[in-house]
């Protein structure tokens, strides 16, 4: 059994967009630095090729406060929240494993 962790909603109502996302099966910690530490630029790479970058960020700012997603880092999507007047919630956040 391989366990693989997702930064999606709970896996039963997990977005269907995630599917074709670049970094489907990537190592998370890629797209969560240490505080301090700068975004990998390995991270930058998968989201600028994704085809899904759009939803992803959607997501991202509706509901994650850490990490680089949808092309973005939580700091510059922190500033497109606001400029959208768009709020944080996530009550389903769910970052844990799902068997594959």
């Amino acid at each position: 059994m391989t366990y693989q962790y997702s930064l999606s909603a709970r896996p039963e109502s997990r977005e269907s967009w995630l599917d074709d996302a670049a970094c489907r099966g990537m190592d998370i910690k890629l797209f969560f630095p240490d505080e301090g530490e700068d975004v990998d630029p390995q991270a930058k790479a998968v989201c600028e090729k994704c085809p899904v970058i759009e939803d992803c960020l959607r997501w991202a700012l509706k509901h994650e406060a850490y990490g680089y997603q949808g092309g973005m880092s939580a700091y510059q999507r922190g500033r497109e929240r606001a400029k959208r007047r768009i709020a944080l919630f996530s009550p389903n956040m769910y970052i844990g494993p799902i068997m594959r």
